[in-house]
């Protein structure tokens, strides 16, 4: 419990330490902030009295997973409208759009190995994937075909089998962590780095649909083939193995439904292909995704010559009394006369797929962009344009909900048939490009010929001031994507230099051995005390108490031998941390491994000096190495007994540990906490 206490501080040190208390060589004392000064007021709201966590956890541990137009997805509409409209919001409301289709939920799964031995596997059924209609068990084939002479091998093979529709994925060992954190070095080439032209395969005018190869296409298309080949010959249910991810993690989206692949499959451009959701879905077979770890040892056993069987049960329900999907919307509305129409809009999709929480993809977005409307209307900062929030449906499947929410509100394309002229064309709904997008596009057609879209502006187009998205998963927000538009890199960066305080690098290190060192601290400290009282002791012993008498005697017990060992094992850390602190500044490590102790308990503990020592290790080396360090308070524990952390610099580094300890007690107030008196 103490060790996830601790996390929890050390994240919030992360949050709050200023990068100006890092600098290697210590600058100007900042200005003392104005604590009426907006940007100071929403720091305080944000840091003190934070509601972010509270409503992820409600999303992602109450509501659970948000598949769109599931009932869960529909409470976390309903639930979301509330809470913002319960903060101050106005005009919160569900905005409809669809129809989508068919609402889905898991009611049961299992699956495991049932022969030649019984196998738990770790697997979840796909997204609208068909019920298996209680449990069924068949042999299990893999379709290692490349071909369609290679398909023919397995006709009359495959009724009533679990079939493994792919290839195995090779898990390669992971030496490197599986989280990185972006240094200053690499948020400053981000900042400075070039807009991002288009790839090789992307469509005609820069804004097309991603683009297959010719092998691509064909690679894509045989899968399909395999598929329908499977579903013909009468398996039971088809089994994936996960497309990312190993220990145990898998990746789950929606159930596949055989059809042709368009050269462009995805994108501006791309035709829309039936989906599993789809009233008029055609029907397909329970589909599963397993681990990688057990499906590359299902696939081995089979290659050995097992008689493998599998027994799958999925059970599902489906929603069809409602196939409209919804966004959550709601805004404070602006307060200038001249420019309370302009909307500055911010949001998050808030669905999720069905086999996790939802908790990074994007319940964090969710709570963030909740928590900045909240701040602003719980501090009664009056914007002068119209703050909206957005919190999106559909977005797995095709940014459906947010694209419905653009064609509505702002704007959307008609595409003219090649046949037709502009008063006949089709139309189809884009996201709204720019005037200069629109002219690129006009200029791949024949010189005569009419604009391939023509853009049509609905009634809010004109009074969209900017849009901000965040689906950037778990973490601060360090730096806005400019999403080509090299115009506001400048209002970007002007924008966001008031909260660069609120960051530094926090860099996770390897301590230097520290155990024997610990074991060495009362041996020091009794010749060190020695020596403080060579002139007095034991000329004055009568006038010694007896505890720091037997100090005195045991470090005048210890030999030269002994004293020198003491010295090279202090030089030795001591040369281990100077060389840590040339890529740091400072260093943040525990006082103690528990909460503070009461008197009584620290005469119980001093009594041994093995316990001693222990709660004393993360202090006593800094001892030997002559560190200067400061303890800040950190809160409580359970039993109302205070926390403590301690920073650590290197020598003549007390002027930035005090600056650095002045700008964590200026943004907490766990220094004006105090335990019970007991």
């Amino acid at each position: 419990m103490i060790r996830r206490q601790f996390a929890a501080i050390l994240l919030l040190f992360a949050l709050i330490i200023p990068y100006a208390t890092f600098g290697q060589q210590p600058g100007p004392q900042p200005p003392v902030a104005d604590p009426n000064d907006p940007i100071e007021r929403i720091k305080d709201e944000g840091m003190k009295r934070s509601q972010v966590m509270p409503t992820l956890s409600y999303l992602s541990d109450v509501i659970g997973p948000r598949l769109t137009a599931s009932l869960n997805m529909k409470r976390a509409n309903n639930w979301t409208r509330g809470t913002l409209e319960k903060w101050g919001m106005q005009n919160a409301h569900l905005e409809p759009w669809g129809p989508f289709g068919r609402g889905w939920a898991l009611k049961r799964f299992s699956a495991q190995v049932t022969e030649p031995q019984d196998i738990p596997l770790i697997a979840y059924p796909k997204a609208w994937s068909p019920a298996t209609n209680g449990a069924v068990t068949g042999e299990v084939v893999y379709l290692d075909a490349k071909t369609e002479a290679d398909l023919e091998k397995y006709r009359g093979k495959l009724k009533g089998a679990i079939v493994l529709t792919q290839p195995t994925r090779e898990l390669k060992a992971r030496f490197d962590p599986l989280g990185t954190r972006r240094d200053e070095k690499n948020l400053l080439a981000l900042a400075d780095a070039p807009a991002p032209g288009g790839g090789p395969n992307r469509g005609a005018g820069g804004g097309g649909g991603f683009r297959l190869t010719p092998e691509q296409r064909a690679a894509l298309q045989f899968n399909v083939r395999k598929l329908m080949f499977a579903q013909e010959e009468g398996a039971a249910v088809l089994v994936d193995g996960s497309r990312a991810g190993d220990g145990g993690t898998i990746f789950v989206q929606q159930a596949a439904v055989p059809q042709p692949v368009p050269e462009v499959p995805f994108g501006p451009g791309a035709p829309r292909q039936k989906a599993a959701y789809d009233k008029d879905a055609p029907k397909i077979l329970p589909q599963i995704v397993v681990a990688n770890e057990h499906y590359n040892r299902i696939v081995r056993m089979l290659q050995a010559g097992e008689q493998v069987k599998v027994e799958v049960n999925i059970g599902v329900e489906w929603q069809d009394a409602d196939p409209m999907g919804y966004n959550t919307i709601a805004e404070i509305p602006g307060g200038d006369p001249a420019l309370k129409d302009e909307i500055v809009m911010l949001g998050a999709h808030m669905d999720s797929w069905h086999s996790g929480t939802g908790a990074t993809d994007n319940g964090a977005g969710v709570a963030a962009t909740m928590e900045a409307v909240r701040i602003l209307a719980a501090l009664k900062l009056q914007p002068r344009r119209t703050i909206r929030i957005g919190l999106w449906s559909g977005e797995e499947e095709g940014l459906l909900g947010s694209k419905a929410y653009v064609a509505k509100h702002f704007g959307y394309f008609k595409t003219n048939s090649p046949s037709s002229s502009a008063s006949s064309s089709s139309s189809s709904i884009r996201t709204p490009k720019d005037e200069a997008s629109q002219k690129g596009l006009a200029q791949t057609s024949g010189t005569n010929a009419p604009p391939k879209r023509k853009l049509i502006r609905e009634s809010e187009y004109e009074k969209l001031a900017a849009y901000f998205n965040l689906d950037n998963g778990a973490g601060k927000i360090r730096g806005v994507y400019l999403q080509g538009n090299e115009a506001v890199r400048p209002l970007f960066r002007r924008w966001l230099s008031p909260f660069a305080d609120l960051g530094a690098e926090i860099r996770e290190v390897k301590f230097p051995s520290y155990e024997k060192l610990v074991s060495l601290w009362i041996p020091m400290c009794s010749v060190e005390t020695a020596e403080a009282h060579l002139e007095t002791y034991p000329s004055r012993k009568s006038e010694y108490g007896p505890d720091l008498a037997q100090l005195i005697e045991q470090g005048r017990s210890v030999s030269g031998v002994e004293i020198a060992a003491i010295h090279h094992e202090r030089l030795k850390f001591s040369g281990s941390l100077a060389a840590l602190f040339e890529d740091i500044d400072l260093l943040l490590v525990p006082t103690m491994p528990m909460p503070i102790p009461t008197l009584a308990k620290m005469g119980e503990y001093g009594a041994d000096p093995g316990v001693l020592l222990s709660i004393l290790r993360f202090t006593a080396v800094f001892d030997f190495s002559g560190s200067p360090t400061i303890t800040l308070p950190a809160g409580m524990a359970s039993d109302q007994m205070p926390l403590s952390m301690q920073l650590v610099g290197p020598h003549l580094s007390e002027e930035v540990l005090a600056r650095a300890a002045h700008a964590f007690q200026s943004t907490t107030d766990w220094h004006t906490q105090r335990p019970p008196i007991r």
